[in-house]
């Protein structure tokens, strides 16, 4: 078991150097698999990082970051629907009042969404067209 976890701290120490760059992988809603085809494509042939590590990683040290992620995400996948509040309420609270995806599951967690999460999303990549990663 220590030589497992020695193992798995080069690769901790790994991700935390390029942690600025998860955090743009995140931002631009890059599903979790391209996020780590693009992070083993640019490793060493020897090393790789696996979705668990990975995940835990993510949830160990970028907490916020891929919390804010996991909202993100579920609200681009919602994007009809904020569309038609968007056609349909004037302001971001009624908006969000009357969203009908407000808490969502995501493996074992459960995430509510709230008014800022809402707002944030409609400024940052609503209102600014922001480029994110979509799967064709």
């Amino acid at each position: 078991m220590q030589q497992k976890r020695n193992k798995r701290k080069p690769k901790e120490e790994l991700l935390s150097s390029i942690s600025d760059s998860i955090i743009l992988l995140l931002n631009h809603l890059y599903p979790v698999s391209e996020q780590l085809r693009i992070i083993n494509k640019t490793l060493p042939k020897n090393c790789s990082v696996s979705e668990k590590t990975y995940l835990k990683y993510l949830k160990t040290y970028l907490k916020s970051d891929y919390i804010k992620y996991k909202k993100n995400i579920f609200i681009a996948n919602n994007m009809q629907e904020m569309i038609r509040v968007i056609l349909a309420f004037k302001t971001y609270e009624e908006q969000f009042e009357n969203f009908k995806f407000k808490k969502f599951r995501s493996g074992n967690s459960e995430f509510n969404l709230s008014v800022e999460d809402y707002i944030y999303f409609f400024e940052e990549y609503f209102e600014k067209e922001k480029d994110i990663y979509i799967k064709k």
